[in-house]
């Protein structure tokens, strides 16, 4: 078990050869039998066929800087396209590694009339609401606007070159719209361990590659290059290489094996190599259903204590208790301040007869036996907070009155978390509460969310304009507990006011748009383009009859919101448990 920190020497070879690899003229993916690993998947061509979209005879420079926005894109998918659009000295300097996004689609590119003789200057105007960088993360524009967008333009010089119009200064990095961006580039997840080594953290990237080859060997390049800078201080990683003269590689066969091949891997602890055997299957297994991996170090098969030398991930599930489907959770809603079952009936115990009146409610299993409870009573800046078990009841807790959130369960753990203004609050089975940094400057958080794993946090936080934003954070468990790279993944143009995990990296908000419409939307936990060709997903609101006011959401389970007093769960509409009309409040899923 390393830091990501003690991979130096290993990622300087890695980049190397990535280097070596990916060169100015986008050479494409290795595809023999034994790649080394890449680099940059994210402007990398295809091997294949020349592109077909490349430069007219006779084009107007205009009609140049338009072809050479599609091929930002290519045809198919293939980069290497838009650099027959470019002088031959600017097909030299010219980089794909990096993307620019804009909003809208290429078709409706703003591209002005060609001004001046030889050269000619192209300008294209466009709103720029994120960036891809060359490892594939992404980011929301402005910084710490949630993907607001700015005023983007750029004046493309051409000159003639053998009678044609060609590009002599292009912007550095590609040029691609939202919508081509949802449709042409894919999200994959790297996976790396929290810092206790308990639970696999998602760190979600972006791609152009298509084949499950390029993508794999992409994919490993980028393990072990480490995550991105927010979860930095967040995860760890299981393996540094022995020997700086071997280079990592993977794969892919024409079947469902997948080999790994990485020096000196043999020599590492057991405990070690199981976790890094569950880093490789999660990461490297998406591309297909039934992967079987293997890991080797010079071409020998790595003993596995545990687990096959060829495995799967039911193998890795019944060595670690990971990568396993997870069960179906329990669904649970407050009814008449008791809470009760997604069935309405009442839980047992004291919380369940109504003694207190609950307002909201976390609900956790850290006993086979028995639920841990943590709730608030009360409402406004009258609220207190109360944690226990189901059981023996609720105690009250050191968290001062005010206006609370609804609590979240840190999982594992025998702690709640709940928002208080600007205040975020861990709170222990005692009841004693203990300040969590959380480096927000200003604002008010009105929801609060710890991710499936526990490494980050959502938090709803409203803003002195009235807008409300959903913020992510990594939660950093070294030394005293705070939240660490805060950033926000929603553009100010919403007001939300409650979110909840779908999956490890994909989130559901209520609130309303700039139009004071209601909604739920999904989100990417980058604040990254959706398949809808936006930051924010819109969901259907069919059976309900006004904006909800909370929603829940779980792995493997549907949604469910409160609106107008009642709960409702999402089929092919939003309808009452067993299709009636059932009175209740803040739904919330097992944590």
């Amino acid at each position: 078990m390393i830091h990501r920190r003690m991979i130096g020497p290993l990622i300087g070879v890695a980049a190397a050869a990535a280097m070596a690899v990916v060169t100015a003229s986008c050479s494409g993916v290795p595809s023999s039998s034994s790649p080394q690993v890449i680099g940059s998947g994210v402007g990398a061509a295809r091997s294949g066929p020349q592109p077909s979209n490349t430069p007219q005879p006779g084009a107007e420079a205009r009609k140049i800087v338009q072809g050479f926005l599609h091929a930002n894109i290519g045809e198919p998918n293939d980069p290497r396209g838009a650099r027959e659009f470019l002088t031959p000295d600017e097909q030299r300097k010219w980089s794909d590694r990096t993307v620019t996004i804009l909003s809208g689609s290429v078709q409706d590119a703003q591209v002005s009339p060609a001004s001046g003789s030889d050269p000619a200057v192209v300008t294209v105007h466009g709103t720029r609401i994120g960036t891809l960088a060359a490892d594939g993360t992404y980011l929301p524009l402005p910084a710490a606007s949630g993907g607001g967008g700015q005023a983007w333009s750029y004046s493309y010089s051409l000159v003639s070159v053998a009678g044609q119009w060609r590009i002599k200064d292009a912007p550095d990095g590609l040029v691609v719209y939202a919508a081509d961006f949802a449709q042409t580039y894919k999200p994959v997840k790297l996976y790396f361990y929290d810092l206790a080594e308990q639970h696999l953290v998602p760190d979600l990237r972006f791609t152009v590659l298509t084949s499950p080859q390029g993508i794999a060997s992409w994919q490993l390049t980028q393990l072990l290059e480490g995550p991105r800078s927010q979860l930095d201080s967040a995860v760890r990683t299981e393996w540094q290489n022995q020997s700086p003269s071997a280079h990592p590689s993977v794969t892919v066969g024409a079947g469902p094996l997948v080999s790994v091949e990485l020096p000196g891997s043999s020599h590492l602890e057991s405990d070690t190599k199981r976790r890094l055997a569950t880093e490789l299957m999660a990461t490297l297994g998406q591309t297909q259903s039934q992967t079987i991996m293997q890991l080797t170090d010079g071409g020998a098969v790595v003993d596995i204590p545990g687990v096959p030398q060829q495995f799967t991930t039911a193998d890795i599930s019944a060595a670690t208790g990971l990568l396993g489907s997870p069960p179906p959770l329990p669904a649970f809603y407050i009814d008449g301040g008791r809470l009760v079952s997604a069935e309405g009936k009442p839980v047992d115990g004291p919380i369940g007869a109504g003694s207190r009146y609950l307002t909201s409610v976390a609900v956790a299993a850290r006993r086979s036996d028995d639920y841990y409870v943590a709730a608030t009573t009360g409402t406004g800046s009258a609220q207190t907070f109360w944690i226990g078990r189901a059981s023996s009841g609720l105690r009250k807790t050191n968290v001062p009155a005010g206006p609370l959130t609804r609590p979240s369960w840190a999982p594992g753990l025998q702690e709640a978390w709940v928002g208080d203004g600007p205040n975020l609050y861990r709170v222990d089975m005692s009841g004693k509460k203990v300040v969590v940094p959380t480096g927000l400057l200003g604002g008010r958080i009105t929801a609060v969310r710890l991710s499936p794993e526990g490494s980050r946090v959502a938090l709803i936080v409203a803003g002195p304009g009235g807008t409300s934003q959903l913020w992510i954070g990594a939660v950093v468990r070294s030394g005293s507990v705070r939240v660490d790279s805060a950033q926000p993944i929603t553009s100010p143009s919403y007001t939300l006011t409650d979110v909840a995990w779908n999956d490890d990296v994909t989130l559901y908000v209520i609130g309303r748009d700039a139009t004071h419409s209601y909604g739920i939307w999904a989100a990417n936990v980058d604040g990254s383009i959706t398949a809808g060709g936006a930051s924010l997903q819109s969901r259907s609101r069919a059976g309900l009859p006004q904006a909800p006011d909370s929603i829940a959401a779980g792995p493997g389970g549907s949604q469910w919101v409160s609106a107008g007093g009642n709960v409702f769960e999402l089929k092919s509409d939003w309808e009452g448990p067993n299709n009636h009309t059932t009175p209740g409040t803040k739904p919330v899923y097992l944590e």
